[in-house]
């Protein structure tokens, strides 16, 4: 079951760390500079560890260039309700 969300990225963050809102969108923060997709590839192995899923579970959609991104999660029926009480939690709804 694929799920789609909002991420606004900060590259070059002192730690790396998923969870709070900005701009409508999960925050995540990552360490890697947003260079040469580096801090992309953080981010998706960000969001891969906090929702509990493996790193290819998880794409970018859109925005590769932009802080702005779109993600997509595809999670097994079984962790579906565990990982979507996860996401739920992280932005707050």
């Amino acid at each position: 079951m694929p799920i789609r969300f909002p991420v606004h990225v900060q590259p070059g963050a002192r730690a790396p760390a998923v969870g709070g809102m900005r701009a409508s969108s999960l925050l995540v923060k990552v360490r890697e500079p947003a260079t040469e997709g580096k801090a992309n590839n953080a981010v998706l192995l960000a969001v891969a560890d906090a929702f509990g899923v493996r790193p290819r579970a998880v794409r970018l959609v859109h925005g590769r260039g932009s802080r702005r991104k779109l993600v997509e999660v595809t999670i097994d029926d079984e962790l579906g309700a565990a990982t979507l009480a996860r996401l739920k939690a992280s932005t707050g709804g």
